[in-house]
């Protein structure tokens, strides 16, 4: 009968801290500032809700810009009664008003302890400026030469644009005649900032005047060594009857 009791009393005791078990959980809720890029240096506005039914008097906010980390916020107090929101500026960062950015802010940490409910930590909100430019995005634009295709050998001329927000300071051309590969370009400037256009001669090629189609292509790869933002501008191709 005593084993008895003892387990009851386990039992009872493991329920009531069950029960009574407090939930600690808080996330990021709402992006509130800036409405829109504008060219220099902004706040970072954010709004920090209390889920849980304990106070939060501290925790981190994370804040990743284009898959970047641009600085975490650690808020100390005043203390965030449960069911309550507080607006924080968490961050500042330089702007460009034609770019687009895409924004991860996330809580760790509440209170020194794990998180009871990570699935609304997280908040993901996307920024468009006037014209959606990317950072890192280039593109062909045009095949400028030939022309016309006749037999013999005739060089081939691009026209290159840097289609995003970044400069462009190197990027290889890689294109096709009739679907063969080619030796690609390398470009390496000069300096090609947003929006700019440059011509250029990526190689050469003999041609043979049989009176079939001829396709001429070219895309850029890498530009400056990176991934590009935005491929649907990629590349371009011209048919030649």
């Amino acid at each position: 009968m005593k084993n008895l009791a003892f387990l009851l009393s386990i039992v009872f005791a493991l329920s009531f801290n069950m029960t009574t078990a407090q939930v600690v959980d808080c996330g990021v809720s709402a992006f509130l500032e800036p409405g829109e890029p504008s060219d220099g240096s902004s706040l970072i506005q954010v709004s920090l809700r209390n889920y849980g039914d304990v106070a939060i008097n501290s925790v981190d906010i994370h804040a990743d810009i284009n898959g970047v980390r641009r600085g975490t916020y650690k808020y100390v107090g005043p203390s965030l009664a449960p069911g309550r929101k507080i607006d924080l500026y968490i961050v500042g960062f330089r702007f460009n008003m034609n770019a687009t950015y895409n924004f991860e802010f996330y809580t760790s940490n509440p209170n020194g302890v794990m998180d009871n409910n990570v699935s609304n930590d997280t908040l993901k909100t996307t920024l468009r400026g006037a014209l959606d430019l990317e950072n890192n995005d280039a593109g062909i634009t045009a095949i400028i030469a030939p022309t016309t295709i006749s037999e013999g050998f005739k060089l081939v001329r691009v026209k290159l644009k840097n289609f995003g927000i970044d400069p462009i300071e190197n990027v290889q051309i890689a294109w096709r005649v009739n679907g063969v590969e080619q030796p690609p370009y390398q470009y390496n400037g000069p300096l090609l900032r947003s929006r700019r256009e440059i011509d250029l001669y990526i190689g050469g090629y003999r041609f043979v005047d049989d009176g079939s189609p001829v396709t001429i292509s070219a895309r850029v790869v890498l530009p400056n060594g990176r991934a590009d933002d935005k491929p649907s501008n990629d590349r371009v191709s011209k048919e030649y009857q």
